[in-house]
């Protein structure tokens, strides 16, 4: 008994530990798998010791990123049980378990015999993973998430909940804005890690029949920015210099430079001023392309940029036309080139999933 639950110890550590580094099969259910064969190869790869597993779960798989609110967290899965029956059935091979579970909807009840660690035995269990109606599906989908400042007014947010909170690359979501508790408007969120080409003109979505072209600033409106971020470098120049000592010396900056900082580039983190100033930033702090001020907004040598706007009554068409579409792509328009991405299937869905739950919630649109 001692040797089985020292062996079951060992297979907490290391699943707690190692789990992030396995070769994870990711499901709309809740829940992602790895199954028993890829853990132990993934631990003797590795020089990892293998723990025992109980009888006749060869082929079974190990269940990790359990969401919370989710349906598999609601019937009660958790994370590094051990799934060897579902629906009834005995899986027979490795990969049978992945073949199910990448097929099942929420309109699919889904019945799973696990095996969990007890405190000094394994403990069979029956999960029930109940359907969802279309209502339920979509409510359960949607999470909050970071407040946003936009037009001079923060307002709470609604993510779907696979979607990053913050920004990455390339990333295109569409997020609800929210006051007391009721919907306020919908808007589009695009983020862009770029190296040379410093201000996008224009964002243009192609989906299956249509193109669309999402407009940023005007040029004019630009080069009024930047008029004023000169004139602003120049009358605080002595200031200037204070923070760019503080940065190369390592040291925290303080409240007025942060507001120097404020002024020059990051503004209301959600109006135009912060997505265009950014060059004056870079002149503002002295630094070369890519060295790292404590405003965190470079990045190897490269530079964010974001879209944030309202979506409009007539853009609603377009936000449909992207959730359906069988291949979206996105251009983005620069002033020297334009790089182009492909939306995935998945961030288009989650998508028009936030669009439902805006107009089911009463949200509604305007231009």
């Amino acid at each position: 008994m001692k040797r089985l639950f020292a062996f079951l110890i060992t297979f907490f550590v290391m699943t707690s530990f190692l789990i992030a580094d396995f070769p994870w099969m990711t499901y709309s259910i809740g829940f992602r798998t790895v199954t028993v064969q890829d853990y132990k190869k993934h631990l003797k790869e590795t020089g990892e010791e293998i723990p025992i597993f109980p009888p006749r779960t060869g082929n079974a798989v190990l269940a990790g990123g359990v969401q919370k609110g989710s349906r598999a967290d609601i019937a009660g899965l958790e994370n590094n049980d051990l799934i060897r029956i579902i629906n009834g059935k005995l899986l027979r091979t490795p990969d049978e378990a992945d073949g199910i579970l990448k097929s099942v909807t929420y309109k699919d009840k889904l019945e799973l015999g696990v095996i969990r660690r007890g405190r000094d035995q394994w403990e069979r269990l029956a999960i029930t993973i109940e359907a969802l109606s279309e209502e339920e599906h979509i409510e359960r989908s949607i999470v909050g998430s970071n407040p946003v400042k936009y037009k001079d007014h923060w307002y709470s947010t609604r993510r779907h909940r696979e979607s990053p909170e913050n920004y990455g690359s390339g990333d295109i979501n569409l997020n609800i804005a929210v006051v007391d508790d009721k919907p306020e408007f919908l808007y589009l969120c695009i983020g862009r890690l770029d190296s040379e080409d410093l201000f996008t003109r224009k964002y243009t979505v192609k989906t299956d029949e249509n193109t669309y072209e999402l407009i940023d600033l005007p040029p004019n409106e630009v080069k009024d920015i930047n008029s004023r971020i000169d004139a602003l470098l120049i009358a605080e120049q002595a200031k200037v210099k204070d923070i760019i000592d503080h940065i190369k010396a390592g040291k925290p900056l303080l409240e007025d430079q942060v507001r120097l900082l404020e002024k020059a580039w990051i503004g209301s983190a959600r109006t135009e001023e912060y997505r265009k100033s950014q060059g004056g930033l870079t002149k503002l702090v002295g630094f070369k392309n890519g060295e790292r001020s404590d405003t965190k907004r470079y990045e190897n040598e490269r530079y964010w940029e974001t879209y944030d706007k309202e979506v409009s009554k007539s853009q609603e068409k377009m936000i449909l036309d992207i959730a359906t579409s069988k291949t979206v792509t996105i251009r983005y328009s620069g002033t020297k080139y334009y790089h182009e991405l492909e939306i995935p299937s998945e961030v288009r869905s989650r998508m028009e999933l936030v669009m439902k739950s805006f107009k089911n919630s009463g949200g509604k649109l305007f231009d």
